[in-house]
């Protein structure tokens, strides 16, 4: 993705509000743009975001077999890949 299509808003858009491990979680403004700013970063350098691809693929079923054997929530799946 280019700079045109940063500029032209095609990014994921944050939510307000989001479902975490069960809980209804409410993402605050500095949050939210924190978390844009990261998702620019990684859009604007794709050899960072394709290796966070890459090590989710190889990397999730495992977490995924882990969660589910202690019987958490699998959304924490998601903290272990960005970690």
């Amino acid at each position: 993705m280019g700079l045109l299509s940063l500029w032209l808003g095609l990014l994921p858009a944050i939510p307000d509000n989001l479902v975490f491990c069960g809980m209804q979680t409410r993402i605050e403004s500095e949050a939210k743009a924190a978390l844009q700013a990261y998702i620019v970063k990684l859009y604007e350098h794709p050899p960072t975001l394709q290796a966070l691809v890459a090590r989710a693929e190889t990397l999730l079923p495992y977490i995924e077999e882990a969660l589910a054997y202690i019987g958490v929530p699998e959304d924490l799946k998601y903290l272990a890949i960005q970690e």
